[in-house]
């Protein structure tokens, strides 16, 4: 598959306190695919499992697409620490090379197959939010709204005569919407605390189905204190807090999952000028959870059979050390 895509963007002020920026973009997507006649599982042609998942339409590989996005962005300072926005447009892709080609690779408890009659996804979305800084921190909203013509779905789309389940790609239309909510306050000398809070609901509207791999409710907490002149040095202590996801898509399929809350401890310093070390401890309690948007265990291996949920790591520590010339 290849891409070429042409991008231009203007910037203007309509008022003293108001900017406007526009954006433009074109894409020439050329795909094919050249061992499709190759014999796959069941000895028949790649080809003839792509006529036999999605139709006589999926046996035309060689496919090219001229793609349009563009987008607008309103920004309104109407007091000096208020600034709003408000912002749409509309973006389309071509399907990508596994959505498209991939062919019998593994997929939990079965395999996985692409559809190569896909259609691009074009995505409409408007979204506005506000942000309220000042000396002691930044607080800022925002809202999105945006529904999808042609959504590339992930799901089951039959089973081989094994019974084994194949998953592939199709397209429907959907819609997705959410709000995130972000401060970074410094009331005091040498500490922060940054905070956020994020949600996310997908909905497949041809089906009146909830999308699948869309993650819960999330939010963040940390408290960081920064010291020091000749060797500045700092410490955070933080969290994440995630709710259950329940809003799941068992034709995906995919399952349920609990809510969680893991922390974090990070040390760093600057020794000399262009130095900086880095260390920290992850999943500091050793929290056993699993996170949404991991996928199952393929095969089986250790404690976990096929189709097990695959566990975020435990505890686990770092250092990471950056000299900038």
């Amino acid at each position: 598959q290849a891409d070429v895509g042409w991008f231009a963007e203007w910037n203007m002020d309509l008022a003293p306190r108001w900017t406007l920026r526009l954006g433009g973009r074109m894409d020439y997507a050329l795909s094919s695919a050249e061992a499709v006649n190759d014999l796959g599982v069941g000895g028949v042609s790649v080809r003839q499992q792509f006529i036999r998942f999605y139709g006589p339409e999926a046996g035309k590989v060689d496919r090219d697409e001229l793609l349009g996005s563009g987008n607008a962005l309103l920004e309104w300072q109407p007091i000096d620490p208020l600034f709003i926005h408000l912002g749409g447009g509309a973006t389309s892709r071509p399907a990508g090379i596994t959505e498209r080609f991939y062919a019998f690779s593994p997929a939990p408890g079965g395999y996985q197959i692409g559809n190569p009659s896909l259609d691009p996804e074009i995505k409409y979305e408007v979204n506005w939010g506000a942000d309220w800084r000042r000396s002691w921190g930044t607080v800022g909203i925002s809202f999105f709204y945006s529904w999808v013509n042609d959504y590339i779905l992930q799901t089951k789309v039959g089973d081989f005569a094994d019974g084994l389940p194949v998953r592939g790609f199709r397209n429907l239309d959907a819609e997705l919407y959410g709000a995130e909510l972000g401060a970074v306050l410094r009331p005091f000398k040498h500490w922060t605390f940054p905070l956020s809070l994020s949600y996310v609901r997908g909905r497949n509207s041809s089906e009146d189905r909830d999308l699948p791999e869309i993650p819960p409710l999330e939010g963040r907490a940390a408290a960081r204190f920064e010291h020091g002149t000749g060797v500045p040095w700092w410490i955070e202590f933080g969290g994440r807090f995630t709710a259950p996801q329940k809003d799941v898509d068992d034709w995906f399929p995919e399952d349920e999952t609990a809510g969680y809350a893991v922390f974090h401890l990070y040390a760093g310093c600057r020794p000399v000028k262009n130095l900086r070390i880095q260390v920290g401890i992850d999943n500091l309690f050793n929290k056993e959870y699993h996170e949404h948007l991991t996928r199952e265990a393929v095969f089986a291996g250790g404690d976990l059979l096929a189709g097990d949920e695959v566990p975020a790591p435990g505890i686990s520590f770092f250092a990471v050390g950056r000299y900038d010339f």
